[in-house]
């Protein structure tokens, strides 16, 4: 064979030779245990998925706001965008906003004082944040052990709702029954004056109402709250009786009497006018005068006090004003005497020890008239 015939023989074993390489497969000697998994996509997986507003893993949340970035220090409630007062547990704590103290150097934070952020606050008794709302009635100590099984009660007189039911003071259920919410003028809820009671509009009729000027004791006056403008106390009931007697109360109309004069002094206290009413029975009571100055009532104010003070009235006559010192009458019911004159008021005592209130005529007759004392 020449040296032509044996390359041709070589090249053509070699072409068969690659060619039944083409046909066979290659064989995988790797069994099941050799395979490595992949891990599932998770936000925050790598540094700075939580902050780089994609939506790495595809749940439809990103950064922060995917739970799989909870506790990463990139989303502290400082370090969220507002998220020191945006109302969300924005590193799922259960610390919101303030109260995490992530937040203690935000600037939304920062100088906030509130019930409960220092130790003791919500059991200190005082209202720390100025709120109204002291220690377990602040909204601030919710969650504070010691007020857990606080029920808080109505305070009926605060203006608050402390048991936040809707109702406040006296609108409250729970205040049924308290001395706060009776009406002012009973027994329970004594008025300081007539006029007090008026001023509150709770009862606008004439009556027995009871009445305490200045928190010694209290007991009841007839108010006449009809009469020029209302809020008038009754002090005396005189005139035509034979008899008057001195009482603790001046509520019977029908009988002639005086109040003490030491009630006396305690209502004139509280009060700034004084009216002098006459007439021929008690609810016919037509004629009257009004003190036009402050001396009439700071008479009454003392046990010796008298209308010989230089007091002035809206009417009446008021004759010789200026009187001996030994027809000058004191103290109550001796306030006034037209001194030696028949006419003009007579607010004096009777010769037989009875008080007699009453103005005359210019004849000096008396006109026989019911007389009766007042202040407001």
């Amino acid at each position: 064979m020449n040296l032509c015939s044996r390359s041709l023989a070589t090249f053509l074993g070699l072409s068969l030779g690659v060619l039944a390489g083409c046909g066979e497969e290659k064989s995988d000697s790797s069994g099941p245990d050799d395979q490595v998994d992949e891990p599932l996509p998770s936000e925050g997986l790598n540094p700075g998925e939580c902050t780089d507003g994609a939506d790495n893993d595809g749940d439809g949340d990103f950064d922060c706001n995917d739970s799989d970035c909870a506790g990463s220090p990139d989303c502290s409630e400082a370090n969220t965008p507002g998220g020191c007062s945006d109302g969300a547990d924005n590193d799922r704590d259960g610390l919101f906003d303030c109260d995490d103290p992530d937040c203690a150097e935000d600037e939304a934070c920062v100088g906030l004082d509130y019930e409960g952020d220092d130790p003791g606050e919500c059991d200190d008794g005082l209202d720390n944040d100025d709120d109204g709302a002291i220690d377990c009635d602040d909204e601030g100590c919710e969650g504070f052990e010691g007020c857990e099984d606080d029920e808080a009660e109505e305070d009926c007189s605060d203006e608050i709702d402390n048991d936040d039911d809707g109702a406040i003071d006296c609108d409250d259920s729970d205040c049924d029954g308290s001395s706060d919410c009776e009406a002012l003028g009973t027994a329970t809820n004594p008025a300081t004056t007539c006029l007090e009671i008026r001023d509150e509009g709770v009862f606008d009729s004439d009556g027995v109402y009871w009445i305490n000027p200045d928190g010694a004791d209290a007991f009841e006056l007839y108010c006449s709250m009809s009469y020029e403008g209302g809020g008038w106390a009754l002090i005396s009931l005189l005139g035509t009786c034979s008899q008057g007697t001195i009482q603790d109360t001046v509520t019977d109309l029908t009988a002639c009497s005086y109040l003490s004069p030491e009630r006396v002094t305690r209502i004139a206290s509280a009060g700034n006018e004084v009216m002098l009413r006459t007439g021929y029975t008690f609810y016919e009571l037509t004629q009257y005068t009004l003190s036009v100055d402050s001396s009439a009532v700071e008479a009454l104010r003392t046990t010796t006090g008298t209308w010989h003070n230089g007091a002035e009235w809206s009417d009446w006559d008021w004759a010789e004003p200026t009187c001996p010192v030994s027809d000058v009458v004191t103290g109550w019911p001796e306030m006034y005497m037209a001194c030696g004159s028949t006419t003009g008021v007579h607010w004096i005592r009777q010769s037989a020890g009875f008080y007699f209130h009453q103005r005359t005529n210019n004849g000096g007759t008396g006109l026989n008239e019911l007389a009766t004392t007042w202040i407001r």
